[in-house]
């Protein structure tokens, strides 16, 4: 007996956002999940009341490819977190029931949703602008910044951020450096490289038109770099051969920069730590390689109202960091750990290198969407089969990039695909379809030189040529 049927239903019902998976349900089905509560004792589902917690994580699983991304939004819809991994999940979300399932979640002692239940506990959709920019003001998400006058020689450029694809992981990035902004709050962002951690940063002050500086730390960074050092006067005299320079911090406290140090965890930590009163509420310095001169409060030289300090890391495991004293990093009151971008994510980047679309995503029961774009490489859009190749670049890009450690277990370098891989890629074979190349050669080719040249010959390049077989990319 069929159970369930699923269909799409774009007539925009009262509770339902358009577009969403529906399902109708027969009598059978709903005893069937009536009688996954009673492992947990109690009866869940009689009414949309009782469905699970809202913040609680459904595993959406059973969906096909192109129905996965809309039972998953359905998921964020209605509050809950959705997940491709049965372990922590609180439920279970299936097209579809059938005897095994209930038997495996009644193990597990998880209910078991069908979208039909959920559609009901949907509130009406509320669109919002993700980004909103005026002269006076930026609206990130729910915060708003204040925007400076134009025209300041810090403000990092438009040109660095013309392939930013604004998603949902960007967007809550960017929204914690603006509450750190706003709350004049230290901010630490830590992730696997090129998870766009300083992107974050430098994006904000771009369109607030904010000044920042950037500090590439290192095992030699010193504290001279930092607060200042004596060198040679540019006209030596008798009397003053030597002058003093100040450093990153105590000029950007004097003029209202925002700080961003790179890399910190590669720099010694006893460097580091000098910089611990600048990171108190409210900040200070000391200048004692200067004659003790004081910056902050009823010191010498009042802080700059704009001032503030971000720092990006990658974590600990990577070689050659150094772990950070917990007094230091007790200081960034705000530290935010950022995942790897999931394939969907990166399909999304796909979609506006080519077509400048900038994705949908839901966050607190908000469908959020930023303004289109121009596109990066406009020649792909018109190109026949770009979105199936679209499709199959993505898909092999999450899996060799979740593959890469086990790849290359044998080697004491592990195997790094990041997006930074990704985007050389599409950049080459966006060159070679403008050099009149078909398409699938171009892609192949841009493949080849990018990923599969980079991994050793042997075994490690035989599993990387497995995945791109499955991609349907060899």
């Amino acid at each position: 007996m069929r159970l369930t049927e699923i269909v799409h239903d774009h007539s925009t019902p009262k509770s339902t956002a358009p577009g969403l998976l529906t399902v109708r349900t027969n009598g059978v089905s709903k005893a069937m999940i009536a009688a996954t509560s009673k492992t947990a004792g109690r009866d869940l589902f009689k009414t949309p009341a009782g469905l699970p917690a809202k913040g609680s994580r459904i595993h959406v699983c059973g969906f096909p490819r192109e129905q996965h991304a809309e039972a998953a939004r359905l998921v964020e819809l209605c509050g809950y977190l959705p997940t491709a991994f049965a372990a922590g999940a609180d439920a279970v979300l299936v097209p579809e029931l059938n005897p095994a399932i209930v038997e495996e979640a009644n193990r597990a002692g998880r209910p078991v949703l069908v979208p039909d239940l959920l559609r009901g506990d949907v509130p009406p959709p509320c669109h919002r602008s993700a980004v909103e920019i005026d002269d006076d003001s930026v609206r990130i998400l729910d915060v708003t910044l204040p925007r400076r006058a134009a025209g300041a020689r810090l403000v990092p450029p438009a040109s660095r951020f013309a392939h930013l694809c604004l998603d949902a992981s960007f967007l809550q990035t960017a929204r914690i450096v603006a509450v750190a902004a706003e709350s004049r709050l230290p901010c630490g962002l830590e992730g696997d490289t090129a998870v766009a951690k300083t992107t974050a940063v430098l994006w904000v002050a771009h369109i607030c038109r904010q000044e920042a500086v950037r500090l590439n730390l290192n095992g030699q960074s010193d504290t001279g770099e930092l607060v200042g050092r004596f060198v040679p006067a540019a006209e030596r005299q008798a009397a003053a051969p030597w002058r003093f320079r100040e450093g990153l911090i105590p000029e950007a406290m004097r003029r209202g920069h925002w700080v961003v140090l790179d890399e910190l965890n590669l720099a010694e930590p006893q460097v580091l730590e000098r910089l611990n009163p600048v990171l108190e509420q409210p900040p200070t310095l000391v200048l004692s390689e200067n004659g003790g001169e004081q910056f902050g409060t009823h010191g010498d030289v009042p802080i700059h109202d704009a001032f503030r300090v971000f720092a990006t890391m990658n974590p600990a495991e990577y070689s050659g960091r150094s772990v950070l004293s917990p007094a230091f990093r007790d200081r960034f009151a705000l530290w935010n750990i950022l995942a790897a971008p999931s394939e969907a994510e990166l399909r999304a980047l796909l979609a506006r290198l080519v077509h400048g679309v900038q994705p949908e995503f839901v966050l607190d029961g908000v469908i959020w969407k930023a303004a289109d774009a121009d596109p990066v490489y406009p020649q792909l859009a018109g190109q026949r089969g770009i979105d199936a190749e679209l499709d199959a670049i993505a898909a092999f890009h999450s899996a060799v990039a979740m593959a890469g450690a086990e790849i290359g277990r044998t080697r004491r370098e592990r195997y790094i695909f990041t997006r930074r891989t990704l985007l050389a890629a599409m950049s080459l074979l966006a060159a070679r379809v403008a050099q009149g190349e078909e398409l699938r050669a171009a892609s192949r080719r841009a493949i080849d030189l990018i990923y599969r040249q980079r991994v050793t010959p042997g075994p490690d390049r035989q599993a990387l040529e497995t995945i791109l077989r499955t991609a349907e990319l060899a």
